[in-house]
């Protein structure tokens, strides 16, 4: 479901918290705009801050693009760090999917 908020990641082989954006999320995963290339493969720690609450996961890169300046990361999640964060997660999704016009 398309949905901009603001999130931070951290590569595992970088070590450093980065700032993106959400552009699309889903129960399986999310497209992330930032600013740094990042391996496909790689394991990656993330906050989205949601309406609901900060939820934060793990997962791993699973395809990069660029279209000019701009890149983007398909992160396909893994786990959900606490059960709060999978409830705050399920909702937000569960929001989404309500507003998603059907034919």
């Amino acid at each position: 479901y398309p949905a901009r908020l603001p999130a931070w990641c951290e590569p595992q082989a970088v070590h450093e918290r980065l700032v993106v954006e959400t552009l699309n999320v889903s129960s399986a995963g999310l497209l992330l705009s930032l600013e740094e290339s990042m391996a496909p493969g790689a394991g990656i720690t993330v906050e989205i801050e949601t309406p609901f609450g900060l939820v934060g996961g793990e997962g791993h890169i699973a395809w990069m693009g660029e279209t000019g300046e701009m890149r983007q990361a398909g992160v396909a999640l893994e786990r959900l760090r606490t059960a709060t964060d999978q409830a705050r997660w399920t909702r937000l999704i569960g929001r989404l999917g309500k507003q998603v016009p059907r034919a």
